[in-house]
């Protein structure tokens, strides 16, 4: 059984090897579809960005059984290092739904005189104050709004080691006389915020992303 100070599941070797199998088999099943990409490389422009995004399997599921195996004490540093790849994979899905349709001229071009209606609660668009309309700059506000995540994580994660280090971070505890809940809070506005981007831009671009299913 765990001690006091940790979690009750980290003091279970079963649920340690449990999570360990499905975490190994997902990585090994993964790495072999990105072998299959890099043997059949024949649309370099999508496939690199579908083997960064795919490889999040077996980065989020050993890097999360690493952490959970290694205990509190090591664990703000694995899990650091996962979620700045995830805030990667996250810009890095922007760009493939951007290579499908041949980049952002070729979005403007099919998508020309479209506008995102306004005032819908269902998809997000009833704070603005008219149409959107998808152009150059629409493109450029949503890409813009994903990237954001990826600058910001990293300088979450350092802050969260350099804490952590000084005994300040309370790294799961919701103690606002720690760091621990205003990083989390500046992580979800983010995340919040990339995923938004995303969303404007499938509103954006769905029809010519229609047949690739992103």
């Amino acid at each position: 059984m765990s001690d006091d100070s940790n979690p009750w599941y980290t003091g279970y070797k079963a649920a340690h090897h449990a999570t360990g199998f499905m975490a190994w088999t997902s990585a090994v099943i993964t790495i072999a579809l990105v072998a299959a990409h890099v043997k059949h490389y024949t649309h370099p422009h999508v496939q690199r960005h579908i083997n960064r995004v795919v490889l999040i399997v077996p980065v989020f599921s050993l890097l999360s059984w690493g952490s959970l195996a290694s205990g509190d004490n090591t664990a703000v540093y694995i899990e650091s290092v996962r979620d700045c790849y995830e805030s990667w994979v996250v810009y890095n899905f922007m760009s493939l739904c951007l290579a499908y349709v041949g980049g952002p001229g070729a979005i403007v071009n099919a998508m020309q005189g479209t506008e995102i209606e306004r005032g819908s609660y269902m998809r997000g668009t009833c704070w603005f104050d008219a149409n959107l309309v998808v152009d150059g700059q629409f493109i450029r506000r949503c890409k813009q709004g994903t990237l954001q995540f990826v600058f910001i994580k990293p300088i979450l994660s350092l802050l969260e080691i350099v804490l952590h280090a000084k005994g300040t971070l309370g790294d799961g505890q919701m103690n606002f006389l720690k760091a621990y809940p205003y990083i989390l809070f500046v992580y979800n506005c983010s995340y919040s915020v990339a995923l938004y981007a995303l969303w404007m831009f499938y509103l954006g671009a769905r029809e010519p992303l229609a047949k690739h299913k992103p």
